[in-house]
């Protein structure tokens, strides 16, 4: 086994295999201080715990721990707000004023690990060569609006702090990779503003399980970037020296709680992007992306300008410790043609996938959350022995714990 230590990517990959290991251990731990809640918000402190994997034909299938400790303070005088997370791969500080006409604050961000040109896909298999570490810190300030009920605008302006570094030939624990050899951006500030509106009647219970409403959401995003220089991908693909992108999204959907709490859900999520190269651009695909989220492929399994995702589920109640379960179908569309420098066109423009939720309470007290996805286009290459198989499973599991 070969183990590098003289890179500071591989002190962050230990800390996530780590937590991998004792993530059960605190599950059970979690057990003890866990308190049944319909509205979370109501406690201060709230864990999240869990873990992530793909299972598939593929020689390297990497299992990603889940992790959020989120602390919430609405209870300071003048309307004042406090709240602190840290995730798995992030951590910030909210602080500001809240009421029912506006909210407004600042916001700090550390990025530890910013999945920045992180993986780069064909049928499964990871080219380590293109794939590079990078982190972010900064301060963002935000003013939400609220006039009316239902109707809420936002504006935010974060200028961060962004850097990188190589990742480091290894053979430590659950996954295997190789030195990045392309030439690193370099360091540069990043200054971004956002506008979201959002138009909402939805209305949540039973753990936020169950919707009944619509939510209807337009996000503009455009950042600069400021001494970005060049990102040098492989002789292959189009270097990068792009310091202006827009990316557009838009949110929409319908839910329906019929009687006895037979929930029916539609979601629709869209983006259009101008101007991004395969290290600003949104990793589509698995549970735990943040946005282009597609149950049953790979985390960044997908870099694309413009992509359509569906997903229609059905909540059904359980009858054995407050259980649901939630089926669902969900489909990816992407163009033919791909606009984000540095990425690959795909051999198909329509992705499905069928995806499954178990969600009870253990003892009647701890929520569990068990997900289950078929990725049912993944191509999967396992290039020790040559064999092509289709399919990709992809298991999420965490537990929630406030008091």
């Amino acid at each position: 086994m070969k183990i590098v230590t003289e890179n500071p990517g591989f002190y962050v990959l230990f800390i996530k295999r780590f937590l991998c290991l004792i993530t059960f251990l605190l599950c059970i731990i979690l057990c003890k201080v866990s308190v049944s809640a319909e509205d979370k918000s109501d406690y201060r402190n709230i864990f999240v715990l869990g873990i992530n994997k793909p299972l598939s034909n593929a020689d390297v299938n990497t299992l990603s721990p889940v992790f959020a400790y989120y602390y919430i303070n609405k209870d300071l005088q003048n309307d004042l707000y406090l709240f602190f997370t840290v995730k798995t791969t992030s951590a910030y500080l909210i602080f500001g004023e809240k009421n029912e006409k506006y909210f407004t604050g600042i916001k700090p961000f550390f990025n530890y690990l910013v999945y920045g040109a992180y993986h780069s896909y064909t049928n499964g298999v990871n080219d380590d060569r293109r794939c590079l570490n990078s982190s972010n810190a900064g301060v963002e300030i935000f003013y939400e609006y609220m006039p009316v009920k239902y109707f809420k605008a936002g504006v935010s302006y974060y200028p961060g702090y962004y850097w990188y570094w190589r990742k480091k030939r290894s053979d430590f624990l659950f996954t295997r990779q190789d030195d990045t050899e392309i030439v690193l951006p370099g360091n540069h500030m990043e200054h971004t503003g956002v506008f979201d509106i959002t138009i909402s009647n939805v209305e949540k219970k039973d753990m936020d399980r169950i919707k009944n409403g619509f939510i209807l959401q337009g996000i503009s995003k455009y950042s600069y970037r400021h001494g970005y220089g060049t990102f040098y991908d492989t002789n292959e693909a189009e270097d990068s020296s792009i310091s202006r992108t827009l990316k557009n999204y838009f949110n929409a959907g319908c839910y329906y709680n019929f009687e006895n709490n037979v929930n029916l859900m539609l979601d629709l999520s869209a983006a259009c992007h101008r101007n991004t190269d395969r290290n600003n651009s949104d990793q589509i695909g698995s549970y735990i992306s943040d946005n282009g989220v597609m149950p049953g492929y790979y985390w960044g399994e997908f870099y694309h300008n413009r992509y359509i995702i569906t997903r229609i589920q059905t909540g059904l109640p359980l009858f054995f410790y407050a259980a649901r379960i939630q089926p669902g179908f969900n489909i990816l569309y992407m163009p033919e043609k791909n606009g984000v420098r540095g990425a690959d066109n795909y051999p198909r423009t329509i992705y499905r996938s069928v995806s499954v939720e178990l969600s009870l309470k253990a003892g009647g007290v701890l929520p569990l959350y068990f997900d289950y996805a078929y990725g049912i286009d993944a191509r999967r290459v396992n290039s020790s022995d040559g064999t092509e198989k289709k399919g990709n499973h992809e298991f999420m599991f965490y537990a929630v714990a406030a008091f």
